[in-house]
């Protein structure tokens, strides 16, 4: 069991690099997402549809990117988390922003406000993407 957890660690720390906060952020705003995407499928009664497996796909295709954006880290950045954790961001507010919006179809009344936090965090990614094309 030990071998295999080595294994496993190891093979993370292949695909995304050391592990980040922003990194754990994503995957619980991910996880949230898609808690909220099946209840928008429940309330339409459409929890087998092809659009729900889809979504799904989708949340984890996110994931290849952020593996290719590690990828570009360690060939461009000599490992510093430059692209990823600006892709991340992108990706936090993009999840956030669906999240509030699916609970919003759901009837559940959601402050404006978190609505702005999200767009300054994806607006923060793709600031940072733009200082990485400068350099």
């Amino acid at each position: 069991m030990r071998e295999l957890l080595t294994l496993l660690g190891g093979l993370v720390g292949f695909l995304f690099g050391a592990w980040s906060i922003t990194l754990t952020i994503f995957l619980v705003v991910q996880l949230l997402d898609l808690l909220s995407v099946v209840l928008k499928h429940a309330k339409l009664g459409k929890l087998n549809s092809a659009e729900l497996k889809l979504e799904i796909i989708n949340k984890v295709g996110v994931w290849l990117i952020l593996v290719l954006a590690h990828f570009i880290d360690v060939i461009l950045f000599a490992g510093n988390n430059v692209v990823q954790t600006a892709i991340t961001f992108t990706l936090i507010g993009q999840e956030g922003i669906s999240i509030l919006e699916n609970l919003n179809f759901l009837g559940i009344q959601v402050p404006k406000s978190l609505a702005k936090y999200f767009k300054n965090i994806e607006a923060k990614g793709e600031i940072n993407e733009e200082k990485e094309i400068d350099e």
